[in-house]
């Protein structure tokens, strides 16, 4: 339904303007009226048939994990001060992650989730 409603709203302005050139040259008896409503049903026509192949590339709503974090395991490389969290590494890189305070540096830790560059993270209970 959001698709829908933003797909709506990027085609108003292309409506608006072929509406309005085509009211201009029916005013100016250029076109008749039959003609200008033909032209703008398939103006609309061509709008909604768009919509499907464009619908693809259009968000969703959904939240996605653009980098594919989401369970990969990491270890725990310092407590950042201040109760600011924790530095991890994933997948060779360091990340800004927040988790429970019993975390110590060495700690192996799963990504639960993501809020910006913040990583979410659990601690991993070794057997």
């Amino acid at each position: 339904m959001r698709q829908i409603l933003i797909y709506c709203l990027m085609q108003l302005p292309g409506l608006t303007f072929a509406g309005g050139l085509l009211y201009y040259l029916h005013n100016q008896t250029l076109i008749g009226a039959s003609t200008a409503l033909i032209f703008f049903f398939l103006w609309v026509l061509k709008d909604v048939l768009l919509f499907f192949p464009a619908r693809k590339s259009l968000p969703d709503g959904s939240v996605k994990d653009p980098a594919g974090l989401q369970g990969i395991g990491g270890r725990v490389e310092k407590r950042l001060p201040h109760e600011r969290g924790f530095l991890v590494r994933v997948k060779h890189e360091l990340w800004h992650a927040e988790g429970s305070r019993d975390l110590e540096p060495g700690s192996r830790v799963r990504v639960v989730g993501r809020q910006g560059l913040v990583l979410r993270i659990e601690k991993i209970e070794e057997p």
